[in-house]
């Protein structure tokens, strides 16, 4: 059984229960829909494989349309719908050994699976130092940004975000693109090992 919920004005974030056993690396995808329909689409995991293995399930986030609705494949989702939950697909994840520096780069849901990675990589014995740079189309857009900021804030990444359209006098932070001079500034080692998702428009 799933429900999902308005994130701000453009996000559903959801969260599932999937079979006993079933397992995924941080980064993999799903394929998921209703239950009763055919139509499937991959959403990256937003959760980790500890949060999977305390409380048994799944978190996704999924963009929805113009007017707040869901996608075809979980039109008229709501609370109690039953959804399946198809793999884990994908090899996009972190290696066992992980070096003393990582980078992320998201734009938009790209943060998804980075948003695990990130987690599950300071959830490692001797974490790596790990810098985050995020884009997203309004302040608005910027999906687990709370939680994002606490681990800047605590010293445990280091997190830069951009927006790259209309943001308002009450944003002020970086606006534009992701730009190579940002990334260098935030990198402090000179071959930091580098994870890239969003659509090409982000950058």
């Amino acid at each position: 059984m799933t429900s999902f919920a308005r994130r701000r004005a453009l996000w559903f974030s959801g969260s599932t229960r999937p079979a006993a056993g079933w397992c995924f690396s941080a980064g993999q995808a799903a394929l998921v829909g209703l239950a009763d329909r055919a139509e499937r689409k991959p959403y990256s995991i937003a959760s980790t494989p500890d949060e999977l293995r305390r409380n048994g399930s799944i978190e996704f986030l999924i963009e929805a349309g113009p007017d707040g609705q869901a996608p075809s494949n979980l039109g008229g989702a709501g609370r109690g719908s039953v959804v399946a939950v198809e793999g884990p697909v994908g090899s996009f994840v972190l290696p066992p050994r992980l070096p003393r520096e990582l980078l992320f780069v998201a734009g938009g849901t790209g943060i998804a699976p980075l948003r695990s990675m990130v987690a599950s990589a300071l959830a490692r014995p001797n974490a790596p130092s790990i810098t985050l740079v995020y884009s997203a189309r309004t302040p608005a857009e910027f999906a687990f940004i709370g939680e994002l900021r606490r681990l800047s804030r605590q010293g445990r990444i280091r997190l830069c975000t951009t927006v790259t359209r209309e943001a308002g006098t009450a944003w002020h932070g970086r606006r534009g693109r992701i730009r190579q001079a940002w990334i260098k500034a935030f990198v402090r080692r000179g071959r930091p090992l580098c994870f890239v998702c969003g659509p090409r428009a982000s950058w």
